[in-house]
């Protein structure tokens, strides 16, 4: 994945969406906290979502809260979920919730409502559990997920190293030894979910 900084020009942007094409890169990841944008402001995000939709790119969005100041959700209310409705109901690129919208060390879970939501009204939204396996792998959670999106759109995520105590053996631990999946379904978030969103043949 690449990044582009959706807050400059347009002449930028397109230079750097063509160079995340001649490079074959899968995608791009943005993050409205540490980026300062808004995606019902900018007018780049537009862009970018037309750019990954037509170009089979899938766009990796940053959702909850971040580390350091951006726990304070005021800070951080530009990575909630349900502004990106309106963007969503216009163009179709395949989009995953980095976090499902849950990630805060003060209210985990934080936006996971609004996350699900845009997950049941939009086929192209996904889910990863990055950084929040501990709220993500818990049987009330996965049941809802499953229930109302299905859990062909979770992927398995670690945000490793920014977790203090984590890393990558643990996360995926986290889901090996969940007992309220079975073995389909934790082959399918371990990797093949993510397989078939990136086009990887050779892995599926």
């Amino acid at each position: 994945f690449g990044s582009v900084n959706p807050n400059k020009d347009e002449h930028y942007l397109e230079a750097k969406l063509k160079e995340i094409s001649s490079l074959g890169l899968k995608g791009i990841k943005l993050l409205p906290t540490l980026q300062l944008f808004s995606p019902i402001k900018n007018r780049n995000f537009e862009r970018i979502c037309e750019y990954c939709e037509n170009n089979g790119k899938v766009l990796l969005y940053h959702t909850g809260c971040d580390p350091g100041p951006w726990e304070t959700p005021e800070l951080s209310e530009d990575a909630n979920p349900k502004y990106l409705r309106p963007i969503l109901e216009s163009y179709g690129p395949v989009i995953v919730l980095a976090h499902t919208g849950s990630y805060s060390a003060r209210r985990p879970g934080i936006w996971f409502e609004e996350a699900l939501a845009l997950g049941k009204d939009f086929h192209n939204v996904y889910f990863d559990s990055a950084a929040v396996s501990s709220f993500i792998y818990s049987e009330k959670i996965l049941n809802r997920i499953k229930d109302e999106v299905g859990l062909d759109r979770l992927l398995y995520g670690s945000d490793y190293l920014v977790v203090w105590g984590s890393n990558m053996a643990y996360e995926v631990n986290v889901i090996r030894t969940c007992g309220y999946l079975s073995a389909d379904e934790k082959r399918s978030i371990l990797g093949l979910n993510a397989a078939r969103i990136l086009n990887l043949s050779w892995f599926l």
